[in-house]
Parts: C-alpha cells; structure tokens; sequence
C-alpha cells in the first residue's frame, strides 16, 4: 500500500460531510524549480490532493531559499522564480491555494515589502477565496456553510532595504493589528490563525553579528537580531487574541522542526503569548546550511477541521508522525 493510499485512508478515518480539510506545508527553501527535490515535491503534493481532495492547500511561506544572499538574484529574477514555482502548484493540485508570506518571500529574498509580494500572489491562484487588505500580506477567507475563518498574517510586514544597514521590521505593526483586531477576528465564526514566525519564536544566537544581505540591486550589512529576530508586538497580538476569545489555534512554520505549544507555555527564553494551542510544522524539505540539497523525506500536514466538534487532527505525509491538535 502507497504511503498516499495510508494517508487517504486516516484522513477519511476522521473526515465528517463538513471537515475542511487542508494540506499544509511550510519552508520549502527551493533554491530553483529546476532541483530535483523540489519538482517532486510538487508532484508528491498533486498526487495527494487527486487522492484525498482538499478544501485548499496552505502554504506557510519560505518558498526560496536566500536567492538573494548567495546569488544576487534581481527583484524581476525573483519574480519570475515565483511565478514559475507557484504555476506549477498550482497546475499540480486540484483546489485553491492560500499563500502567506514568510521571511524571505521578499526583496532580495531578505527585505519584505508588502506590494512585492501583494503583486506576485493577488488574485492568481486562491479562486477568489483571500479577501486581502489591498497592497498588503495580510488577509482572511470565509467558509460561510461551516462558521469558520481562517487568517493570515503578515511578518514582517515591511522593511526599509536601503538604509545603511537595512532593518527588516519583525512586527505584525499598528495597521496591522488594528485590521486583525477590527476586522480579522470581528466575526462569531471559529478561527484559525496563521502566522509563519510562531509566536513563541525567540532568535538566541549571536545578536551582534554582521551579515551580507542584498536588497535587489546592492549587496549591504545588517545585523543577524535584525534578520532573525523575534516579533516584537506578538504580546500585544495575543491581547486582542484573548479579547475576542474566537481563535481555537494557531499555525506556523519558520523554525524547521515540528512544536506543539500549550496555551501561555513557557520553554526558556521561548513564550506562547497566546490563549491557544501553538502548532509549528516542520520545513517540507531538508536542506544544509552549505547550500547542498539534503535528501529528508519530505512533510506535508493535512489539516482536518471537523467544525462541529471543533477537533483538528495533522496527519503526516512524509517524514514525521500524526499529531492530535484539539
């Protein structure tokens, strides 16, 4: 038996007439479409969701590697990489896919601006189902039959990539948080929110380090604490959170190993701030810090949401274990 056959058969195990079921996958880290790995996991991905039709596909963000750093890519290289990879998933899967953006889905793969991205992904392969913020990262979409909302954050949500030393943002920012507060989270629907930097994420390395970072058009300093940092306003994220009292979880990736956080769970330096259960899936594909591929098996989560009940279950294609989230 196909580990996608194992897989169908324990999403059908627990799938209800209503379950929303999603694929998730986080930190692919493709340094080309042209990588072996990376066109099968694309295939790998279609053949899953010809087995098991989802609702939609989540993508978590990280979808190249640092392009940037190591090979100077233009911001139109870039694009068209984008273009390239994202057609082809969408040419692979046979329903909506959600993409959020991660920290180095960016200008020069190191530098988020929010209209870079606003323009690559707007309108072209969710089938109408993101209701964006206009110029910006962030959104949320409805599924109306089933009182349920999923959204998505943007972090970090801007950069100034030709300062001195250029400083990317790691804040969801005011704007932000009053649209997350005023809007996002205004509904009695159930939620379930996205967030590739997890909330509990804390840099612990060395914060003085200078790195070599490139902004598009010029190779530059800046400091690792301004690249790998931690979101500075999370606390104040999770207040509104705790206010509205309607999210059942939260999804990130970013880290590249899988966590489950309990609700305000303290681990060290590493804070939960939220009311909610944490969930991190690890990155989809292995790769060493030399830049080499790492042949890891790869990882997809397919999220089932059974609204009645309000249970989520992940299980597991590829290399790691099922995990019961609620």
């Amino acid at each position: 038996m196909s580990e996608i056959t194992q897989v169908s058969d324990r999403v059908n195990k627990i799938r209800k007439p209503n379950s929303l079921v999603f694929p998730l996958y986080s930190d692919l880290h493709c340094r080309g479409i042209e990588a072996e790995s990376t066109a099968g996991f694309v295939e790998s991905l279609g053949n899953l969701c010809n087995a098991i039709n989802p609702t939609a596909v989540i993508n978590m963000g990280d979808n190249f590697a640092m392009l940037g750093r190591e090979k100077h890519i233009t911001n139109s290289e870039l694009v068209k990489k984008y273009n390239e990879l994202l057609g082809a998933v969408k040419q692979e899967i046979n329903c909506p896919l959600l993409l959020m953006n991660g920290n180095h889905d960016a200008i020069g793969t190191d530098f988020y601006k929010a209209d870079f991205w606003f323009n690559i992904v707007n309108g072209k392969y969710d089938d109408g189902l993101a209701r964006r913020v206009d110029r910006k990262g962030y959104f949320y979409v409805d599924f109306d039959d089933v009182n349920t909302r999923l959204v998505f954050m943007s972090i970090p949500h801007d950069s100034d990539p030709y300062a001195e030393h250029p400083t990317p943002v790691w804040s969801f920012g005011e704007e932000q948080l009053e649209w997350f507060g005023k809007d996002a989270l205004n509904t009695e629907y159930k939620v379930l929110l996205f967030s590739h930097v997890p909330f509990f994420y804390k840099y612990t390395g060395d914060m003085e380090s200078k790195l070599s970072v490139w902004n598009g058009e010029k190779a530059a300093q800046s400091y690792i604490s301004t690249l790998c940092g931690w979101i500075d306003d999370a606390s104040a994220a999770a207040e509104i959170v705790k206010q509205k009292s309607n999210v059942i979880a939260c999804f990130s990736g970013h880290v590249h190993i899988d966590f489950l956080r309990e609700p305000y769970e303290v681990q060290g330096e590493h804070i939960n701030y939220l009311p909610c259960k944490q969930v991190v899936t690890r990155n989809a594909l292995g790769h060493s810090r030399d830049g080499s591929e790492n042949l890891f098996e790869m990882a997809i989560d397919v999220m089932v949401f059974n609204p009645d009940s309000q249970e989520i279950d992940l299980i597991r294609f590829g290399d790691g274990n099922d995990r019961k989230v609620l």
